[in-house]
């Protein structure tokens, strides 16, 4: 591999690549992936969030036809995923070790997983030494759903124009090279892509519905938010908290609103928020732990945004895709209240009855009021929804798609 790319992803990805670093749990790695099997094998390649994904609902019921090995790139979590795969392991960030593994393991498919806006160069570092097709995951977005140019993936990177340049490129690598692209968008927006891949697949992230059933909800006022967010100054500025205030406050004129935050940072940089009536901010915590905290302890669960400050090509992505928070209030049994302009999953939890949407101007009315009486209609339908149907269609459409892309 060019020694100036490796430079290059060690100074933005914090990625290692060093090969003078022998692993004698990288060599048992490889012997358990060189083990004989009558089953295709499928070595994914995951960030230590792979626990959060929904994927792995379906590593159980795809056993019986493949074997999974996961390599984790940092540390490893204890999660139910692990007791379906055959074995796993982790680099801790040394890509060396991954580039052994994919010379010298056996395999038949190589799977990507969580490969958001900001990760798309690992499609091209695992396509330089794989020996077998790779299918990326695409959890969060593409750059040709989220941006239209260098220059406005440099805003979002805080004028990181080089850095800006390599992510455009690796990203158009993956869109145009990966062997298959299984994404959280609607049929809609993989039609849009497909102009540039005929490989790309529709998805819906449903969560198996565990507390769904038995969840009853004890507040009438209790709304909850959860998922990826960050104070002021991230790299995508309308996932911030402060950019969300005033939706939440909206809420807060006639609701409790609990938010649980998924990030790494540290509690000194909430502390500007800490007094904001009504809200509170959690630790971050597992989405298995999660989906049980917050079931039946809501009324429902919000997936909104401020859709003013996002541009025009932001709000097409946000438009055609299955946002993975509503399918964790659903498996918790509650409904959701949405922002329309999330176009496919407004439709897809009205047309289900599982959720009512607002637009942003709804919300920002002074005289905004949620309809209780049809948010807790749209609870009642989602305690009888069949969400084990709907992932079971997701299974044999994951099946297909491995089994059409090893061939």
């Amino acid at each position: 591999m060019d020694k100036s790319y490796i430079k290059f992803l060690n100074k933005y990805s914090g990625m290692e690549f060093n090969e003078d670093h022998h692993s004698e749990e990288t060599l048992r790695f490889i012997n358990s992936l060189n083990t004989h099997s009558d089953k295709k094998k499928i070595l994914i390649f995951a960030s230590y969030d792979l626990p959060v994904d929904p994927f792995r609902q379906y590593m159980p019921f795809l056993c019986d036809s493949f074997d999974f090995f996961i390599i984790f790139s940092n540390s490893v979590q204890n999660s139910p995923e692990l007791q379906s795969a055959k074995d796993f392991t982790t680099i801790r960030n040394n890509y060396a070790q991954l580039k052994q593994i994919l010379e010298h393991g056996s395999y038949d498919l190589i799977l990507l997983a969580n490969i958001n806006l900001y990760w798309q160069w690992r499609f091209s570092f695992v396509k330089t030494f794989a020996k077998t097709p790779v299918i990326c995951y695409e959890r969060d977005f593409m750059t040709k759903m989220h941006v239209r140019n260098t220059d406005e993936m440099a805003l979002l990177l805080h004028g990181k124009r080089e850095y800006a340049e390599f992510i455009m490129e690796t990203g158009d690598n993956l869109l145009k090279n990966a062997d298959g692209i299984v994404c959280h968008f609607s049929d809609t927006a993989v039609k849009m892509l497909n102009r540039h891949n005929s490989n790309i697949y529709s998805y819906i992230p449903v969560w198996s519905s565990n507390h769904a059933e038995t969840a009853v909800t004890t507040s009438e006022n209790k709304l909850v938010y959860g998922g990826s967010l960050t104070p002021e100054g991230d790299r995508t500025p309308h996932g911030t908290f402060g950019n969300l205030l005033p939706i939440f406050s909206s809420f807060t004129k006639h609701a409790e609103v609990d938010i649980f935050v998924r990030t790494e940072d540290r509690e000194t940089d909430w502390q500007n928020y800490r007094n904001c009536p009504q809200i509170k901010v959690f630790n971050n915590i597992g989405y298995d732990e999660y989906i049980k905290t917050i079931s039946g302890n809501y009324l429902a669960g919000l997936c909104v945004m401020n859709f003013s400050r996002i541009n025009e090509t932001s709000n097409i992505a946000y438009k055609y895709i299955f946002v993975t928070k509503i399918f964790a209030y659903l498996a918790a049994g509650l409904p959701v209240i949405i922002s329309s302009e999330y176009d496919s999953a407004a439709s897809f939890l009205t047309e289900n009855g599982l959720g009512v949407a607002y637009s942003n101007q709804d919300i920002f009315a002074d005289d905004f009021f949620p309809d209780i009486d049809a948010i807790r209609k749209a609870g009642k339908n989602v305690s009888e929804f069949d969400f084990n149907a709907l992932l079971m269609k997701q299974k044999e459409q994951f099946l297909e798609i491995f089994s059409k892309t090893m061939l």
